[in-house]
């Protein structure tokens, strides 16, 4: 998942977030995640990650069925709170399109 959408996806930044996405013909939709062990502890990185998979559920109506998305988490973000890196993901979220898309 991580090479093809790398190679071949569409690029969105707004630090401490990047978004990599890309339209698969498939019937899910996937989610991954890039959190290095600099952003914080266990702990840390793993409220982060409950933080974005929440916006990406909430967002999920929008997207066609096959859209496949990685957040690149910067260091930066253990420096704020969890509502501006909510805000911050659902921002890049809206920006998400395809050309083809009807949404």
């Amino acid at each position: 998942m991580y090479k093809k959408v790398f190679e071949g996806g569409r690029v969105l930044r707004s630090a401490p977030l990047t978004i990599r996405f890309i339209h698969e013909d498939q019937e899910c939709s996937r989610l991954g995640f890039i959190i290095r062990k600099k952003v914080g502890n266990a702990c840390m990185r793993n409220s982060i990650r409950r933080t974005l998979r929440n916006c990406f559920v909430d967002a999920l109506p929008r997207f066609r069925e096959g859209t496949w998305i990685i957040f690149d988490v910067s260091d930066k973000a253990s420096q704020g709170t969890r509502g501006e890196l909510r805000a911050q993901a659902e921002r890049l979220l809206l920006t998400v399109t395809f050309p083809d898309s009807r949404a």
